[in-house]
């Protein structure tokens, strides 16, 4: 089975993307972009990431939100 490279973006990566060099620089043939922060609050770097993704022709395979909660309460809400 071969590999295949995907990297998770979020706010954390907010300067100097390298967005058209993923794929023939580092292989990186897809990526997941985290959508929301706490607070359910968008990412900063969400719509950047997305567009200049798109703008590269890299594919982005899932969106997803990350969850601080701690009891199913706050799971529900």
């Amino acid at each position: 089975m071969s590999e295949i490279k995907v990297l998770d973006m979020s706010a954390w990566q907010n300067y100097n993307v390298p967005y058209k060099d993923f794929k023939t620089k580092y292989g990186i043939y897809a990526t997941i972009l985290r959508i929301t922060e706490r607070n359910n609050k968008i990412d900063t770097m969400f719509h950047t990431h997305y567009n200049e993704c798109l703008k590269v022709g890299m594919p982005i395979c899932a969106v997803y939100k990350f969850s601080y909660a701690l009891t199913l309460e706050e799971i529900q809400t």
